[in-house]
């Protein structure tokens, strides 16, 4: 409340000031009343308040003091415009006042003299108004009998003139008289003369409407003479509209022939053809419309007028055409329209689709000028044909299916060139980004990606593939402007996630992979493709969720405003993932496969009944550590989940802390008593291995660790258990599974199951040797610290900050 007092205090006294109203009258303390004492308010305030406080609200006065001045001369300005406006208004009202009088005054005079005028004449013409009109009705007459008397030379100039419509409106206008007054001679010589003529001008009519020369219009007025000279109506509707048709049909034959996707200029080529074939289709279509409407309407309104100065009445028209009749007569001209603008429609699709790339696919442009030219004729006709009463919607939706058909393989090409841009784009990662294939392509640690620029390269990919899609949405943008409302929108949505899915499933399949590098079936190169699509399996996944919604309903909003379906995007973002981790398992399992025969041969050129006492930990044991931190190192580049540990580099796989100690394994056991416990071991083990082999990759890098190793204590498993042993074979086994247990702690996300998979090695080892001797703890440790010391001394070894900082630089450096 005490923040709100001073606004409160303000409003009160500017309200108070306005209205002449005081404050309170008996608090001498109320900067707003007018019993305010400044001394007393003043003197409370060095009482009640320290330093800081009175400094406070001394500036709390002099911000109030300029704000008050500040509205004070806002009220001021605000009142001196008003005043000025109203000064303007009133000099003007007063000078258009003063003006007015004056005119006011001009039009009561001119209005005495008019009606001064007005009687006047009355006075004079009243006395002979009977005389005038008689006068004026014999003078009619005289030129009625006049007209009649030179018709026959009148009709017989104008058809030898050309003047056909003439002839047969004079003409029309005498029948009726003629025929009225046939009982008197020089009437009745009239009439046959007339008679005649006309029947010559008829007989010249009906050639010229057979004639193949007659253009639209004089078709129309021919037929429109032969009407009212008394032609039966269905022939001549017949031979209108068939002569119609034909002069449409033979003006679109004459069109020179579409351009090709060579000429120069393909889309300014593509517009002038559209224009032309529609300027020779459409301004005939709606002329024979109109002409049907004027020549063959639904009521009748009369006959025709007699010409000025002379004639009767007009002949009776004929009676009101039936329902039958008129429906009859509009489904000939239905029909006509229908044909007609088949071939229109098949001269305008023809262009577009043969206005095609070099790969025989559509161009988008010319497909959206063709569909323009198929809508807008059809528009434009259902328009002047509404009066007739005909079935406007069917060629409106035959205009749209037709131009729905364009759209659709416009929208088809665009998607094919999307999948070959997104496609390309992530080949191009797989080239761009696999490494030189080594000397030896079974090197121990070998790199899987390019030590340069990896998320950069996969980060460019994707966008590669956004942009295609962004691209493709802003190609057949014209095509859903020009049919808005042909759903065409849910079927590019439904088309484009098809595409993307399509495009993932190549990914996950290995499709691309096997086109990026198809000299190398299981190589290095594999590996560095499949990693580097599982890398942008994951980026994809992220920008299709935050971007893809927003991108595609910002270009659909414009054709189908009402669209807000959401799209099928964590369908997609889970195919992804699934994408992402197929290629993680293949990956591992691939540079698994190849550690397995590494061992296998080790395993192989070694004979375990004839090994010397162990002296150091066996080669294998380092194919398998940097095997291990190599798929490490590199998968931190996908998941950035290493942490750094302090400034001081440390090798991934180099142990720390002491060393576990060794297990004591049971002594073998009699064989009666030994085959149960061995067959149900046998059974685990592989129930074990076949559900480890078939697990789902996990998210991490530890987790693709692993599996690769895990994978590769299996293989080492299976061969132990087919290989007999000495004492000191066994002793060496216990050695080297005591630096794998040591050196892989902190490279595999399951430490339990690595040191389950060690024992399932030694306890095969132990039932596979002839004198399972333990070899003494103290040795172990000191043969494998030795080796911890060479692993050490060794340069360029990954650290764990170097695998956190791999995410930012992109380096990854070779184990």
């Amino acid at each position: 409340m005490e923040a709100e007092r001073p606004r409160e205090r303000k409003a009160r006294g500017l309200l108070s000031s306005y209205y002449g109203v005081g404050g309170s009258a008996s608090d001498p303390l109320d900067l707003d009343g007018p019993s305010f004492n400044s001394d007393k308010y003043v003197g409370r305030l060095l009482d009640n308040q320290s330093l800081a406080e009175l400094v406070h609200k001394g500036n709390d006065l002099v911000t109030e003091i300029k704000s008050l001045d500040s509205d004070m001369q806002m009220l001021v300005y605000e009142n001196y415009n008003k005043f000025i406006s109203a000064t303007d208004t009133i000099r003007a009202m007063k000078q258009k006042v003063e003006g007015m009088d004056e005119q006011m005054n001009q039009l009561a005079a001119n209005m005495e003299t008019i009606i001064e005028s007005n009687r006047s004449i009355s006075s004079h013409v009243s006395g002979r108004r009977g005389q005038l009109e008689k006068l004026n009705g014999v003078r009619k007459l005289l030129v009625k009998l006049q007209f009649l008397f030179e018709l026959p030379a009148k009709l017989q100039q104008c058809v030898d003139a050309g003047q056909h419509g003439k002839a047969v409106q004079y003409y029309a206008a005498a029948t009726s008289i003629l025929k009225h007054y046939g009982h008197l001679a020089s009437f009745q010589s009239i009439h046959d003369e007339a008679v005649d003529i006309m029947a010559t001008l008829k007989v010249k009519l009906t050639e010229m409407l057979a004639a193949d020369h007659t253009s639209l219009d004089t078709l129309s007025e021919v037929v429109r003479l032969l009407l009212q000279l008394g032609g039966h109506e269905d022939d001549l509707l017949h031979k209108f509209v068939a002569h119609s048709r034909a002069l449409m049909h033979r003006a679109l034959d004459e069109l020179p022939a579409p351009p090709g996707p060579d000429g120069q200029g393909s889309t300014e080529a593509m517009a002038a053809y559209c224009a032309l074939v529609s300027g020779a289709y459409l301004p005939a279509v709606l002329a024979m419309t109109k002409s049907f409407a004027a020549l063959f309407p639904r009521t009748r309104n009369g006959g025709a007028q007699p010409p000025a100065g002379g004639g009767s009445s007009a002949a009776p028209a004929p009676a009101a055409p039936s329902s039958a009749t008129i429906q009859r007569r509009l489904a000939i001209l239905q029909q006509a329209m229908d044909e007609t603008y088949g071939t229109y429609a098949k001269l305008v699709s023809n262009a577009a689709r043969s206005d095609a790339a070099p790969d025989g696919r559509p161009a988008v442009e010319p497909l959206t000028l063709a569909i323009r030219a198929l809508v807008e004729p059809a528009r434009k006709i259902a328009s002047a044909s509404a009066a007739l009463h005909l079935d406007q919607d069917a060629l409106a939706k035959r205009a749209s299916t037709l131009g729905a058909e364009l759209a659709r393989a416009g929208i088809a090409a665009e998607l094919a060139r999307f999948c070959e841009l997104a496609s390309a784009a992530l080949l191009k990662l797989c080239a761009d980004g696999t490494p030189p294939a080594p000397a030896d392509s079974r090197a121990s640690g070998a790199a899987l990606v390019r030590s340069d620029r990896v998320r950069d390269l996969v980060h460019v990919a994707c966008t590669a593939v956004m942009d295609a899609i962004d691209g493709a949405i802003q190609h057949v943008r014209p095509l859903l402007l020009a049919l808005p409302a042909q759903g065409l929108v849910e079927e590019l949505v439904e088309q484009l996630m098809a595409a993307i899915l399509a495009l993932v499933s190549a990914l996950a399949s290995g499709d691309l992979v096997a086109r990026a590098q198809p000299a190398a079936a299981t190589g290095p190169a594999e590996v560095s493709a499949l990693f580097l699509c599982c890398m942008a399996s994951v980026e994809l996944a992220q920008r299709v969720r935050t971007e893809l919604q927003r991108l595609v309903t910002g270009h659909f909003l414009f054709a189908q405003p009402e669209y807000s379906a959401p799209l099928p995007i964590q369908h997609v973002v889970l195919r992804l993932e699934e994408a992402s981790d197929a290629l993680n398992v293949k990956c591992v399992d691939l540079l698994a496969r190849d550690l397995a025969e590494e061992l296998r041969s080790s395993m192989r050129a070694t004979d375990w009944l004839t090994l010397p006492r162990p002296r150091g930990v066996s080669a294998y044991v380092d194919s398998v550590v940097r095997h291990g931190g190599s798929v490490l190192s590199t998968f931190a580049t996908l998941y950035n989940d290493l942490p750094a540990v302090g400034n001081a580099p440390k090798p991934l796989w180099l142990p720390t802390g002491a060393l576990p100690p060794p297990k004591q394994y049971a002594s073998r056991m009699k064989q009666a008593q030994l085959s149960a416990s061995m067959i149900q071991s046998d059974i685990d083990r592989m129930f074990s291995r076949k559900v480890s082999m078939h697990a789902h990759a996990a998210q991490s890098s530890k987790a693709a660790a692993g599996r690769l190793t895990k994978l590769a204590l299996k293989t080492l498993c299976e061969l132990v258990r087919t290989t007999t042993l000495s004492k000191h074979g066994y002793q060496q086994l216990q050695v080297d599974t005591s630096m794998l247990r040591w050196s892989l702690g902190e490279c595999v996300d399951d430490v339990a199951v690595l040191q389950a998979l060690i024992d399932e090695v030694m306890t095969s080892a132990h039932e596979r040797c002839l004198q399972p001797e333990p070899m003494e703890a103290e040795l172990i440790e000191t043969l494998c610290d030795a080796k911890r010391q060479q692993m050490a001394a060794q340069p360029h070894a990954p650290s764990h900050k170097a695998a956190a900082a791999v995410a930012d630089s992109g380096a990854l450096a070779p184990p």
